[in-house]
């Protein structure tokens, strides 16, 4: 591994593994979901995992809101599955970690690949393809892929546009690069994403053509947000969190 690989690794690790800030309730769906998953024969695992998904969204947008804002998994994936081209079948999922959006669009009849530094049992379904891999040097052909997602996880890489160029080389033309980023302080290492920084997704043959961004206010709800506003937000809060949802279009 590359000094650069393992810059990239230990950094990736900050953001994704051992968090000592995760609320508690998301360590024990993990921990859930990851024992289900694992007691389940593979066959299985794939008719149950796209139900999962759905109760899972069900219970962000009912049981969450009694103690604490809405998930921002609840809004990523809703921006996701009414941003995704039905039509447009290839989608690799970067950075899927245990999430079950694979499973479920997998079950919709999406060809749906996974890149991921660390395998998760969650991701045995019938169907999807799992890659452990390092993004800034992505084990795909040129052109492989007409959708990528990214939900949550670009913030976690400090070399984000090295990996923004390896993920558009894979990307067919007319393709849709899929990312939500979280916005804001990260008690981790310090700044996650402000307006400075999103302007790394202004990419070389790419169009923006659908965003959405949102902050959690003294109510603790989501609000939408203008994108000139984001650092001024920051500035003025420390404990700022923001959310942005693009769609970028790949033109050639």
């Amino acid at each position: 591994m590359t000094a650069t690989a393992r810059t990239y690794r230990s950094t990736y690790l900050k953001g994704r593994e051992g968090n000592p800030h995760q609320r508690r309730d998301v360590r024990v769906r993990h921990s859930i979901v990851a024992l289900i998953a694992k007691c389940c024969p593979k066959k299985v695992w794939g008719i149950i995992a796209p139900r999962l998904f759905l109760f899972e969204q069900f219970c962000r947008r009912t049981i969450r809101n009694l103690y604490s804002h809405p998930s921002e998994r609840l809004i990523e994936y809703m921006w996701v599955l009414d941003s995704i081209d039905w039509s447009k079948p290839k989608i690799l999922d970067f950075g899927a970690g245990d999430s079950l959006l694979p499973s479920y669009l997998n079950f919709h009849g999406f060809n749906v690949s996974i890149l991921d530094l660390f395998w998760y049992e969650v991701q045995k379904s019938i169907g999807t393809k799992f890659v452990q891999g390092d993004v800034l040097y992505a084990p795909f052909a040129d052109l492989m892929f007409e959708q990528i997602i990214a939900v949550s996880v670009i913030e976690h890489i400090e070399r984000d546009e090295w990996a923004l160029n390896e993920l558009s080389r894979i990307l067919t033309p007319g393709g849709q690069f899929l990312i939500t980023v979280l916005l804001g302080i990260d008690p981790l290492r310090g700044e996650r994403f402000n307006g400075r920084r999103l302007r790394h997704f202004e990419l070389e043959n790419f169009v923006l053509v659908k965003e959405r961004y949102l902050y959690v206010n003294t109510r603790n709800k989501w609000i939408e947000l203008r994108k000139e506003e984001i650092d001024d937000r920051i500035q003025e809060n420390s404990s700022f969190k923001g959310l942005a949802c693009l769609v970028l279009q790949k033109t050639a």
